[in-house]
């Protein structure tokens, strides 16, 4: 056996949950089993089935002991019930010993530490052994501290102190952790909190912290989410997860929440706060942003389901054509030549999309860093640019002159795509597109409107995120999307409207000022 854990004790004492079993059950109470009160390691408190100690409660529990055979159950039948829990216990298996053998589940199934008892062993052993492994299993109870630190935080063991020590020993070990738990508040950018048994904000982080819902954390002192802290319709989730830890003592672990009205991620955890006697008074959460890492999963999909949606289907088109120049089915007045021209075409397109696809990448893997630049200049050397390369189309330009924003260097491929896409999409030949670039004071405005068919709503609603992509739900093409991700990484916004007279009209918006 391995060495018992030499952690330093915690403020509280261990609670164990002990299932000595039934009478005549293998591995019960038949064998040479300890009491409750011969175990040291904590507040042991013994069950007598897996029901009851569902009602007792698991998550008050550090560590359970069980034996192989319950009065309702096995022991894997425990370790079943308890697995899917974010805050399951580590399971300590006192198994019998029959034959020189275990049971085979003792080793097929993932018990955290397994006491092998014969049947004349004597209990006070086993309840050592028992001890033993429970230190070994129990997670640390308190942060770890090295003891050389430790040590010198206390003055009456050390000789001939440092100028250092002696400041270090002026503070004391509560002082000193008082210390550190002031600057996780104030210096590390988090949303860290603590709320009463209200779910009031009692104490809230002070560090800067870009992305969070307010930039004040004296805006959420004395509230309830459900109080304006958040939108009423985003806090009443949060605030029913604050209830359910409240009330029942169950930690609440990474739990990922979606603000629509910023379009936000965030992925927060809430343990309890207990007092003394174990009994719940609050309870402290933190809360990370992961909006970018969404969007980057969403962008991935997205890619994706292009891949493997409309290059696919520009696959299966070349086969099938090429089938039918095989098998000389071409009919009615078509020609060889006509099928082989269509055939090109449609190989063009999917080079096209291609190389599309590469500029998409270079997007999702190029620097975000944004800095301020001259948007009037932009637009300008864009609109020249593609005037020049669809000569058939008619792209009229009024653009406000200073107008700047904060933005990636790509930000000239937004209108780009934006005029491509009316172009390739207009129904005539001469197609008309109109951008108008204006200052809005601290944002600019970048509108792009055409006469094209307007884009399908379930299309805006895919590409704006109201609805899910999926096999029958997605956007046509990347180019829209490349667009859209250039501006979120700008921290600005995309609308897709539809013009009262005919057409589509995109909006953006980007900051003004950092």
């Amino acid at each position: 056996m391995n060495e018992p854990s030499t952690d330093p004790p915690a403020d509280s004492p261990i609670e164990v949950a002990y299932l000595p079993g039934s009478a005549g059950a293998t591995g019960g109470v038949d064998r040479a089993w300890p009491t409750a009160g011969e175990l040291s390691v904590g507040n042991v408190e013994s069950l007598p089935s897996i029901a009851a100690l569902e009602a007792h409660g698991v998550s008050t529990v550090d560590c359970l002991v069980t034996s192989f055979g319950l009065a309702d159950g096995t022991a894997v039948e425990l370790l079943d019930a308890i697995t899917e829990r974010a805050d399951a216990p580590p399971v300590v298996l006192v198994a019998p010993v029959e034959d020189e053998s275990v049971p085979v589940e003792t080793v097929e199934f993932p018990f955290d530490a397994v006491v092998p008892v014969r049947a004349e062993a004597d209990a006070a052993d086993v309840a050592e052994r028992i001890d033993r492994a429970v230190r070994r299993t129990i997670p640390p109870r308190s942060p770890r501290i090295d003891p050389a630190f430790d040590r010198r935080l206390d003055d009456d063991v050390l000789e001939d102190d440092t100028p250092e020590d002696d400041a270090l020993d002026a503070l004391g070990v509560d002082e000193w952790k008082r210390r550190v738990l002031d600057q996780l508040f104030t210096e590390i950018p988090l949303h860290m909190f603590v709320k009463d048994r209200e779910a009031r904000n009692v104490m809230v982080s002070e560090a800067s912290v870009g992305r969070r819902i307010h930039r004040f954390s004296d805006e959420y002192l004395g509230q309830r989410d459900v109080d304006g802290v958040v939108p009423v319709e985003e806090g009443r989730g949060p605030y029913l997860d604050d209830l359910s830890v409240l009330r029942t003592g169950d930690p609440i672990l990474e739990k990922e929440k979606h603000y629509p009205t910023s379009d936000r991620w965030f992925l927060t955890s809430k343990v309890p706060l207990r007092d003394d006697d174990g009994r719940v008074i609050g309870l402290v959460g933190v809360a990370q942003e992961i909006t970018a890492q969404k969007h980057r999963e969403r962008q991935l999909e997205t890619v994706n389901h292009l891949v493997r949606h409309t290059m696919r289907n520009d696959l299966n088109a070349i086969t099938g054509w090429l089938d039918v120049l095989r098998e000389g089915d071409v009919s009615g007045d078509e020609t060889d030549d006509e099928v082989l021209d269509r055939v090109r075409r449609i190989a063009d397109g999917l080079c096209g999309k291609i190389d599309k696809q590469q500029a998409v990448v270079d997007v999702l893997t190029g620097s975000n860093e944004t800095e301020s630049r001259d948007l009037s200049w932009v637009v300008g050397r864009e609109v020249a640019a593609l005037d020049e390369e669809h000569g058939a189309a008619t792209i009229r330009a009024d653009v406000e002159e200073r107008v700047s924003a904060v933005v990636t260097d790509d930000v000239g491929r937004v209108l780009v795509e934006l005029v491509e896409n009316a172009v390739v999409h207009a129904e005539r030949a001469d197609p008309r597109v109109e951008v108008v670039l204006e200052n809005g004071g601290d944002e600019a405005v970048l509108r792009v409107l055409d006469r094209c068919p307007a884009i399908p709503i379930d299309e805006r609603e895919v590409l704006t995120g109201t609805r899910p992509i999926d096999q029958l739900n997605h956007s046509s093409g990347l180019g829209l999307w490349m667009a859209r991700w250039i501006v979120e990484n700008a921290d600005g916004t995309i609308d897709f409207r539809v013009r009262e007279d005919g057409g589509n009209e995109v909006v953006v918006t980007l900051p003004s000022e950092e």
